[in-house]
């Protein structure tokens, strides 16, 4: 009797979990972000949807599935109950949407009154923007940042062989901005303007570094390493 019991048990619960799952009802609106650029998908009862993205408007059709929904009957998204979230697969990429919009991301302000001490250290980047997209480092299997030490600055990468860093460059310090001049390689084409990379420390403690080139502007937000996690390099024994 005991066994018969467990086994009604268990199959009441298995047929529990089917029909929470079945019932949970995901039309209406969906938020993602891609890259800083904000995505509203719309699942209509009708089994029809909309996607609009950046102003660009896409149409088709939904299921639900046991596992959440298939877009297009080609794209699937997988619904998690406790996030309340669906995840959709782009090429090893998880897009997550969400029932709540996005916040898109607000830079702090500038300081103007910002000491040279104040610069000095470590800063990995957390933050790129460029294009009007705006991405982690760390989305894209990279690292990234700059050494500072009074005028002189060292940038770092790490695009997964180990941080690398790049020569030592000097810099000018003037109305709390620290301007370096970046070095042309090689023989620069006629007409081409020197780069500068200007870095501005913000009113939250963040640090700000920005460039341009062949007419593209590239801001670079990165926050500073504690003095605890900076490799500290052994020195070999006398």
């Amino acid at each position: 009797m005991k066994k018969i019991f467990s086994l009604v048990l268990a199959l009441c619960m298995l047929l529990a979990c089917g029909a929470s799952a079945e019932a949970v009802d995901l039309t209406g609106e969906w938020f993602a972000d891609l890259f800083g650029m904000s995505m509203n998908l719309v699942l209509n009862a009708d089994g029809t949807y909309t996607m609009d993205m950046m102003g660009e408007t896409d149409d088709g059709t939904w299921i639900q599935t046991e596992t959440g929904v298939t877009i297009d009957e080609e794209m699937p998204m997988v619904y998690d109950a406790a996030a309340n979230t669906l995840t959709m697969d782009m090429d090893g990429m998880a897009l997550v949407f969400g029932r709540e919009a996005v916040a898109a991301f607000v830079a702090a302000e500038a300081r103007t009154d910002a000491a040279l001490e104040e610069y000095a250290g470590t800063w990995n980047a957390t933050m790129i923007n460029m294009m009007g997209m705006t991405v982690n480092p760390a989305d894209m299997g990279m690292a990234m940042g700059v050494i500072i030490d009074g005028t002189s600055i060292t940038m770092t990468s790490d695009e997964g062989e180990g941080m690398v860093e790049d020569e030592k460059v000097e810099g000018t310090f003037a109305d709390g901005v620290l301007t370096v001049a970046v070095p042309v390689e090689g023989e620069a084409p006629e007409g081409t303007e020197a780069s500068a990379l200007v870095l501005t420390l913000l009113v939250d403690g963040t640090l700000q570094m920005e460039t341009s080139a062949d007419g593209l502007t590239m801001v670079v937000y990165m926050e500073p390493v504690a003095a605890e996690e900076v490799p500290v390099e052994e020195v070999p024994a006398a």
